[in-house]
């Protein structure tokens, strides 16, 4: 299955990236794989959702988590709104108000994850006002 190669793609790009990064081995022509990283993470958030809710809304919240996150990013960017004034490099990529793609996809895939992360500690909290979404 698709699914479980890109899994095993991640795995295998996340293990190198650990050793490389936590040896301070990374070399300069390889920080691109950074960028790889982001949307690689973001894609098995997307194909998380998909699986638990279906396309069409894993989609449309995929759409509005990356698109809210690079409008606030790049209020961040254009005014210092929010998060300080800063900006991006040319190594995450294609830009989107001046804000790189692979920053909406880290988004995605941090809202994601936390998701999932809160509904698991909530599911063994057995609260009884939780309704649980998978």
């Amino acid at each position: 299955m698709i699914t479980n190669g890109i899994y095993r793609f991640f795995l295998i790009w996340y293990i190198c990236g650990v050793v490389l990064l936590s040896f301070d081995l990374l070399p300069s022509w390889l920080e691109w794989a950074n960028a790889v990283f982001l949307h690689l993470s973001s894609l098995l958030a997307l194909i998380y959702l998909a699986k638990a809710y279906g396309v069409r809304r894993a989609l449309v919240v995929a759409v509005f988590v990356t698109g809210a996150s690079i409008y606030v990013e790049s209020l961040g960017v254009k005014y210092g709104f929010l998060f300080g004034s800063y900006d991006y490099e040319k190594d995450f990529g294609a830009k989107i108000l001046e804000v790189p793609l692979t920053i909406g996809s880290a988004w995605f895939m941090v809202v994601i994850t936390s998701r999932i992360l809160a509904l698991g500690i909530m599911k063994r909290m057995e609260l009884p006002f939780i309704v649980h979404g998978d």
